[in-house]
């Protein structure tokens, strides 16, 4: 990829127009709950309740955020010790929900945390499709379709935390910035984002490791290429 042909465009620079397109795509998949977002829950009557039921506990300090502690919620009457207290593969999601519970409801915040979370997988793409070279309009359209894309709209109604995959689209943000002009700072952030990947949920460390070895190995032909001799 030439890095003079075109100069590369940024999210900046694809306008607050690209990030407001983002809010209403999203909205569209939170759907009626935001019409009533402290006592309506977005999605199906079943997994979102129970996620509901956690962020509760951990506003209600029931669920330590330190060290395991005993919530009458299990095992009633007796209550039960959890074996952890956060669940190691959501860390983000549990950290970017403590400031929220702070000042607002577990419905709310389980309704923000989607809306966050399609964002920032929206947001994503469209850093992929900066170094990408790719224009406003397409730019915008390819994130819309990821934030729609089968696995979303579906976690969507379930889990929270599966539809925060902006790992995905940010690695192969990196990995061509790499491919066009290699640099131990993004190969460092490609690997930040690998790791950051692992405490999102339990899959999306599988997603973006497969974008990391295609960059590794598209990386190493490149370089076997330039060392035979023409």
């Amino acid at each position: 990829m030439s890095s003079g042909a075109n100069p590369r465009p940024t999210i900046r620079g694809y306008g607050p127009a690209a990030v407001a397109v983002l809010l209403v795509a999203a909205a569209f998949l939170v759907g009626p709950s935001l019409l009533h977002p402290t006592s309506r829950v977005a999605g199906l009557p079943s997994d979102p309740a129970s996620e509901v039921w956690w962020l509760n506990e951990m506003a209600s300090d029931r669920v330590g955020l330190i060290s395991p502690t005993t919530t009458p919620m299990v095992n009633a009457p007796d209550g039960w010790q959890l074996r952890r207290p956060v669940e190691i593969s959501t860390a983000c999601i549990d950290l970017i929900a403590w400031p929220l519970y702070q000042v607002a409801g577990p419905v709310l915040v389980r309704n923000l945390l989607l809306m966050i979370g399609l964002v920032a997988s929206g947001l994503g793409m469209l850093a992929a499709a900066a170094e990408a070279r790719l224009g406003r309009l397409p730019a915008i359209v390819g994130a819309v379709l990821f934030m729609y894309a089968p696995t979303l709209v579906t976690e969507a109604r379930l889990h929270v935390a599966l539809v925060f995959l902006f790992p995905v689209p940010l690695a192969f943000a990196f990995g061509l910035r790499l491919l066009d002009r290699p640099s131990r700072r993004d190969a460092v952030a490609l690997g930040a984002v690998l790791g950051v990947s692992c405490y999102v949920n339990p899959y999306v460390p599988l997603y973006t490791a497969v974008v990391v070895a295609a960059v590794a190995i598209a990386m190493l032909v490149t370089r076997r290429r330039a060392a035979v001799p023409s």
